[in-house]
């Protein structure tokens, strides 16, 4: 066994991306099998995941200090660091009303889908784990986000509008 010394000093970008895709992979996992186990004891599945993720959402977005005016500054807070091409992040517009992203990969799908999940079960848990995303916006009053087209359901991409409330 290779002790954490023996580890190199620097990674390539391709090297970051598959050691973060590999964390969110098994992150995916545990949050599978929490599930089962939670179903299996009999309790609400939706609330406790729903409840949880929200509340990591509100975390991620106080930790990040978003408390964003424009979907274009909320963009820029989210589209950086790995994330970009563990996902496969794209930005396709980048205004201050507006702003879409698209992610053409998901580990957390890749992850469910190697663990024989239905597609219902997939779309299920990709549900739950947006939620975090949604918490994450809520630190933003001003503005909100929908997902028009998801990976876990079928689509080509998971597209990310970001907007102003009106």
């Amino acid at each position: 066994m290779k002790s954490i010394d023996s580890m190199k000093d620097t990674y390539t970008k391709d090297e970051v991306v598959d050691i973060l895709r590999g964390a969110i992979e098994m992150r995916a996992r545990w949050f599978y099998l929490l599930l089962k186990e939670a179903e299996a004891k009999g309790l609400d599945v939706k609330a406790l995941a729903e409840s949880a993720i929200t509340k990591h959402g509100h975390m991620r977005g106080e930790s990040a200090g978003i408390n964003r005016e424009t979907a274009s500054e909320f963009l820029r807070d989210l589209y950086k660091g790995a994330d970009i091409g563990a996902f496969d992040m794209k930005v396709i517009k980048d205004e201050d009303e507006e702003a879409i992203v698209e992610f053409s990969r998901c580990a957390l799908v890749d992850q469910w889908k190697k663990l024989g999940c239905s597609d219902e079960e997939i779309a299920t848990l990709c549900d739950y784990a947006s939620c975090g995303d949604y918490g994450m916006v809520s630190k933003s009053p001003k503005l909100q986000i929908e997902f028009p087209e998801l990976l876990s359901k079928g689509g080509q991409c998971c597209r990310m509008i970001i907007s102003k409330k009106k």
